[in-house]
């Protein structure tokens, strides 16, 4: 122990550094580009879950064909596996609340509004 102190000392690396090395991130892929309010909630609700804090971003690169892609993403950042088992959850839950949503908006009769403002 009083080695690892001193190489601390030496290098000038705090407790705090130490602890800062076990923080990772994971990225899932968002359903739609749009910011969509449940989608939102479901990745902060995943993240407090397994204690992580959930980041949205969207990134933009060009295709093949020269057409400008984008893409909304959800980061993931935690303790050790935390981030990996958060970003795989959201992905699963994600794709299970698109297709129950969709079950539920064709079930509606056709003269109901889609959206309430």
């Amino acid at each position: 122990m009083r080695q690892a102190q001193k190489l601390m000392q030496q290098f000038q690396i705090s407790e705090t550094d130490v602890s800062l090395a076990e923080v990772s991130e994971a990225i899932a892929k968002a359903r739609n580009v749009q910011l969509v309010d449940w989608e939102m909630y479901l990745a902060q609700t995943v993240a407090e879950a397994f204690a992580c804090k959930a980041y949205g971003s969207v990134v933009s690169s060009f295709s093949a064909n020269a057409r400008l892609v984008r893409e909304r993403r959800y980061i993931f950042a935690g303790l050790g596996p935390a981030s990996e088992v958060a970003a795989y959850a959201f992905s699963v839950l994600s794709r299970q609340c698109a297709k129950d949503r969709r079950l539920h908006m064709a079930a509606q009769p056709k003269n109901c509004k889609k959206s309430t403002e």
